[in-house]
């Protein structure tokens, strides 16, 4: 899988076992496929990125304190 254009600090994996998320110090975040290897997204953010334990939110860093909640997408 590439698609950061720096290097990854932080990876999770859901508890499905179907997706996985990238946080990079480009200051993406990037949502995988695990089978496929295709981004599903990207998104503004940064590390830790973490899943919940259902699997319906990620939780990234943002800038300074900040702390970004993303609701699951179908």
């Amino acid at each position: 899988m590439s698609g950061h254009s720096d290097a990854v600090i932080s990876v999770a994996i859901s508890p499905d076992r179907e997706t996985m998320a990238s946080g990079s110090r480009d200051g993406t975040v990037k949502v995988w496929n695990l089978q496929t290897g295709e981004c599903l997204c990207s998104l503004v953010g940064c590390n830790p990125v973490a899943f919940s334990p259902d699997g319906q939110t990620l939780v990234t860093g943002g800038d300074g304190a900040q702390m970004l909640v993303w609701q699951a997408f179908v």
